[in-house]
């Protein structure tokens, strides 16, 4: 959709940034009357709080692992790649939040974890809190295949946003559809194969050309 940033509130006179408070109200007096003072830019980044997740497994670990995939859900729902017109890079915080939801639906209800499975989920669910993705080897071989799955639907997000935001550029890149190809691979396999994590690496590749 298309936002236009700058505010100045019809009734008090205030400006200010909707990129920066993400709330459509006067941060001054409340009002929601206002008017738009810039150009309207693409805007797809959302602004979905993910933090607090941590603390909710002081209780039943099914539970907690639950409430943290209908956090990540909304996340990656809501949360998009283009700010203010600007593109933005596919960050490790949506692939974690991708990986919650993948590793939810192998547990919850279902299993119990192993002592290592579960140490990694609750670093994973810290992660996409702090920003901080866990040690590559610190993910047991049991979670690889949930792992591939999300970093496949990553690609798959992210490539569509990136081709529209290059149409608008009236450019094309080869490397989107081969990420997508890739993606394609590890989500055929069930995540079984990790052809996707190439895939990532392109589309960074791309973000980086464009950003330079």
């Amino acid at each position: 959709m298309e936002i236009r940033g700058e505010r100045e509130c019809l009734d008090c006179g205030e400006t200010w940034s909707y990129f920066e408070t993400r709330e459509p109200a006067c941060p001054e007096c409340g009002s929601l009357r206002s008017r738009a003072i810039e150009d309207a830019a693409d805007d797809t980044s959302g602004a979905v709080e993910t933090g607090d997740l941590l603390t909710r497994f002081g209780g039943g670990f099914d539970d907690a692992l639950g409430e943290a995939e209908e956090r990540c859900r909304e996340y990656t729902s809501r949360k998009g790649f283009v700010e203010g017109g600007e593109l933005l890079p596919p960050e490790p915080v949506y692939v974690m939040a991708c990986e919650v939801k993948h590793i939810a639906g192998e547990f919850v209800g279902t299993r119990e974890p192993t002592d290592d499975e579960r140490e990694y989920i609750v670093a994973l669910v810290e992660g996409v809190e702090t920003g901080e993705p866990p040690a590559p080897d610190a993910r047991p071989e049991s979670l690889d295949a949930a792992h591939n799955r999300a970093v496949a639907e990553t690609v798959e997000e992210y490539a569509k946003e990136l081709s529209r935001y290059l149409d608008g550029l009236d450019r094309a890149d080869s490397r989107v559809e081969e990420a997508r190809d890739l993606a394609k691979r590890t989500q055929a396999t069930d995540g079984d194969e990790d052809d996707a994590v190439e895939g990532l690496r392109l589309l960074r590749d791309v973000y980086d050309d464009l950003t330079v």
